[in-house]
């Protein structure tokens, strides 16, 4: 596929290294140019382009105001800031307009990479039709002022523990939503957390931050939007989390992994608040058809809405900036077999923790929809899926989710570390005290 891409910026010096650089790309990419927003308007009438990247600061029309237009009249193009701004939250002040952002200086070979990420990303992951759905939603939640906080203080080399733990003290309704989901049974913690610092060093930053996120989305639905629990899909996402992290313990990943596989399982839904906040009729209805006729969440969406709460999770993500890995576990956690990434079994965890949390914990379920389908594993894989189940059902056993014989959970050889015992060092990051 020819990837039709419009640069622009009002420095002729960058134009001509554009040009002399992406000509190598012969057939592959048909690259345009324009030192102006004007010029730029012309060629997006006339010719068919998949992704602009322009730069901000530029004389009479900025770069702001032309990814705006480019949302409104052409809204399944790639809308990137190429800013001479590095500050994460200057940056993101476009988020409404921007799916993404880089940093000058960057080399020209960085930018290439990034663009080939993008349209893997954002073209082989999400269709046509989808894209043209969720550029246009024009409703997307901005990221919280804190997570740019954080983002930006985790950057340094010598982060300040102190600092994390007074920059999420300083959103007061964020501070006790953390505290809330961090204290709950989900995590079995053996000492009472009272801190956002000391949230930060039992959990890791990584998984406080996607506490952060997970709190932000489910506070940006308002009753009259909500057609589905807020406070199942909150714990349907923690406990998926939970399992996923669970899971990933039981395989001997790595701790980042395990923090990867959290992450992504808290966040694998996020795309179903933000189809019912920017589609709350059309959504509800998706919820009754789907109800009473018992297809698949993700089928119906498509009939109604020509895109899934999947894809639309995996653009939020993506723009967001979140690693991509998470951004492709979103996108493929009711497909697994389209997964692309690295380390594709942890997107078989999060598949396999998604129809887990609903199958033993299935008051858990928002909107009382039908258990997803669970895809076809192979032999080997089926008898991993089914250690998964017996080590979840113990966690779930554990935290008070499930009743100790309610489940048949397969062989009771497996020993079970709590995922909150900090002797053992699980969750427990241990981030220097000197932070």
């Amino acid at each position: 596929m020819v990837k039709r891409i419009l640069f622009v910026d009002d420095n002729e010096m960058v134009l001509n290294i554009y040009r002399q650089v992406f000509s190598r790309k012969g057939n592959e990419w048909q690259c345009f140019y324009s030192s102006d927003a004007m010029g730029a308007i012309d060629i997006l009438e006339y010719s068919q382009i998949d992704m602009i990247i322009t730069d901000l600061d530029m004389p009479m029309y900025n770069g702001a105001q032309l990814l705006n237009l480019v949302r409104e009249k052409y809204p399944a193009v790639t809308r990137i800031v190429f800013s001479g701004s590095r500050s994460v939250k200057n940056n993101m002040q476009t988020v409404n307009c921007a799916h993404r952002f880089v940093a000058k200086p960057n080399t020209v070979g960085d930018l290439e990479r990034m663009i080939e990420k993008i349209f893997r990303l954002y073209r082989q992951l999400v269709d046509p039709k989808t894209r043209a759905v969720i550029n246009g939603i024009d409703r997307l939640p901005a990221l919280p002022s804190v997570y740019l906080d954080l983002l930006e203080e985790f950057s340094l080399p010598n982060f300040s523990l102190k600092k994390v733990g007074t920059l999420i003290s300083g959103d007061v309704g964020m501070t006790t939503e953390i505290l809330k989901m961090v204290n709950s049974a989900y995590f079995g913690l053996n000492e009472s957390v009272s801190s956002p610092q000391q949230a930060v060093t039992l959990l890791g930053g990584d998984i406080v931050k996607g506490l952060i996120l997970t709190a932000h989305i489910s506070r940006s639905l308002t009753k009259e939007e909500q057609a589905f629990s807020i406070e199942s899909w909150e714990n349907h996402s923690l406990l998926c989390g939970i399992f996923c992290q669970a899971i990933a313990q039981y395989e001997k990943k790595t701790q980042q992994e395990q923090d990867t596989a959290f992450v992504s399982g808290i966040l694998h839904d996020v795309g179903r608040i933000i189809l019912a906040t920017s589609f709350a009729e059309k959504y509800r209805r998706v919820l009754d058809i789907a109800t009473s006729t018992h297809q698949p969440l993700q089928d119906v969406e498509r009939q109604v809405l020509n895109t899934t709460h999947s894809a639309v999770g995996a653009y939020l993500l993506g723009l967001w900036g979140l690693p991509d890995q998470i951004v492709e576990l979103t996108a493929t956690h009711h497909s697994p077999d389209q997964y692309q990434g690295e380390s594709n079994d942890l997107v078989y965890m999060l598949h396999a923790a998604d129809m887990l949390t609903y199958e033993l914990v299935p008051e858990f379920n928002p909107g009382s929809l039908p258990v997803p389908e669970r895809k076809a594993y192979s032999p080997e894989m089926e008898a991993r899926v089914n250690e998964w189940r017996a080590y979840c059902a113990k966690v779930g056993v554990e935290r008070g989710y499930l009743e100790s014989g309610s489940v048949a959970s397969g062989s009771s050889d497996f020993d079970l570390t709590p995922l909150g015992d900090a002797d053992k060092g699980v969750f427990v990051h241990g981030y220097d005290e000197l932070h």
